[in-house]
């Protein structure tokens, strides 16, 4: 501890590596600001390495010296004045900020004798493939689980689906890094066995499953979204592992650590990453398909009257791809004999005077399309009396809040994925009245975002419509005002309601 103002104090750490391959990379940063640093890697001349340096800041300088006396070669890097790293929410994760080098051993010379390590991807990867050596599958388990579980399907594509889900509901994702832990699978009946896994565990437990029914299922390492990285440089920088299934002449991604997604949908982490697929001695790169945002839609459909000055109606509720999985995540959390009690509290939005009854869940299923929630609603307080006029809301508590503070902002802002969110009322007229004035349509796009709400009448009907939608879930930092400004605009219109008068 530091007693006084101005102590000073040294600190000396070792940290061998047993094995070259897993020294992968080194951040400059610190969680403290930094006033001077000097960083340097000494490379003995009988290995050959690559560094890639990646996010450097002016304030970074290098030098490369040759000391043939010593057969070495040393690269030192002076850093200065480098602020602290600083966690924000919903901030790109640090492979993407901060100031830090990527070093790849390509290869060494001991004793005559050329050791190769990652000159390319093909080396990268024959080291994953030798992890999957060490995995001893018991086959004979696996075949007689795939039958249990597929013994009622009929087509092929009821197997694949019905073995997909199942592994999604019946196995709980832990994941887990930790030396050879973080490249090697668990093996799949050990999976089986223990009801959970993480993903290299679950998505050879998937793999294995589908072999067993005959189907042409393989490991994949993927870099996500989540990480800079990708398979452009050989290194051992994959944080993910997912199942390829080549079905139909086609391609399928499975990701079984996404409880609630589909056989052909993808979470955002992976959509456009590269993804390398085990291939024999040889292996595959392909890219994972990029979907729009009406993949996760969250639509929203109501049928009104105005009864007594309240608002009533029967509304349905349908989420599909990210939105479903948020949705079946929450809903999961809750437990049974509380859910219909939690989400009736959530439809209502924290208005405790509306009232939502009848609520009926359905499609809860990972291999359903879409999760459904339909129930009845009274909202009192959508409704405002002013002598022969009616001032009416239709407007529901689903549109975006989320105003980021740029006080103090260092970084971009992610959305979780893209957002597509649609909302349409129908509104009848109720008797004795005519509109008197429904509010402007009003439209606001960007390369980021889009906002567009409207409203209709025909015959004794008002139908309201609003569409928000997220193109892009990285919103760059000169783009964040941009953003706060749209919602505020956005905000302003919803303001206005429909006027209705006595005839």
């Amino acid at each position: 501890e530091f007693i006084k103002k101005g102590q000073k104090a040294s600190v000396y750490v070792e940290k061998i590596f047993h094995d070259i391959h897993y020294f992968s990379k080194y951040y400059f940063s610190e969680a403290v600001e930094i006033q001077k640093k000097t960083v340097k890697l000494i490379v003995p001349h009988w290995m050959d390495i690559e560094i890639i340096e990646q996010n450097f800041d002016p304030n970074i300088s290098k030098e490369i010296i040759t000391d043939n006396e010593n057969n070495k070669r040393i690269y030192t890097y002076h850093i200065d004045n480098q602020k602290a790293m600083k966690h924000e929410n919903n901030m790109p994760d640090y492979s993407y900020v901060y100031p830090h080098l990527i070093v790849i051993p390509r290869y060494a010379i001991l004793n005559s004798l050329e050791v190769e390590f990652f000159s390319n991807t093909a080396d990268l990867y024959k080291w994953y493939r030798k992890k999957l050596f060490l995995v001893k599958n018991d086959k004979n388990v696996i075949s007689e689980q795939s039958k249990e579980i597929t013994k009622r399907c009929i087509t092929d594509e009821d197997k694949i689906r019905t073995l997909y889900s199942w592994v999604q509901e019946n196995i709980r994702y832990i994941a887990f890094e930790n030396g050879i832990a973080g490249f090697k699978p668990d093996e799949s009946q050990s999976v089986l066995n223990k009801k959970y896994g993480d993903c290299k565990g679950m998505s050879n437990l998937l793999k294995e499953l589908l072999i067993a029914e005959g189907f042409d299922a393989r490991l994949a390492w993927i870099c996500t979204s989540n990480i800079a990285p990708d398979f452009s440089n050989a290194s051992p920088s994959a944080n993910h592992m997912i199942c390829a299934l080549f079905y139909n002449q086609k391609l399928f991604f499975l990701d079984p650590t996404v409880k609630y997604m589909p056989l052909g949908e993808y979470p955002q982490t992976i959509q456009g990453r590269q993804v390398m697929i085990e291939d024999g001695e040889d292996y595959i790169v392909e890219r994972v398909a990029v979907f729009p945002p009406l993949l996760n839609a969250n639509r929203t459909y109501c049928e009104y009257s105005i009864e007594n000055n309240i608002v009533k109606g029967k509304v349905k509720k349908h989420y599909n791809g990210e939105s479903k999985q948020e949705i079946m995540s929450f809903i999961h959390s809750i437990g049974n004999d509380k859910q219909e009690e939690i989400l009736a509290a959530f439809l209502k939005k924290r208005n405790p005077q509306n009232k939502v009854k009848n609520v009926i869940l359905s499609g809860p299923k990972p291999n359903d399309d879409k999760v459904s929630l339909t129930f009845e609603e009274e909202l009192t307080s959508r409704v405002q009396v002013s002598g022969n006029e009616l001032y009416v809301d239709l407007k529901r508590e689903e549109d975006f809040k989320l105003t980021v503070d740029t006080t103090n902002r260092e970084h971009d802002f992610l959305f979780p994925y893209k957002t597509c969110l649609i909302y349409q009322c129908i509104l009848t007229i109720p008797q004795g009245y005519r509109t008197k004035k429904l509010p402007d349509d009003y439209n606001d796009v960007s390369k980021v975002y889009s906002f567009h709400s409207s409203y209709e009448e025909e015959e004794n009907k008002i139908t309201y419509h609003k569409e928000i939608v997220i193109f892009d879930p990285w919103i760059k930092k000169d783009q964040i005002q941009d953003w706060n400004n749209a919602l505020d605009r956005s905000k302003k219109i919803g303001i206005e309601q429909i006027i209705l008068i006595r005839k």
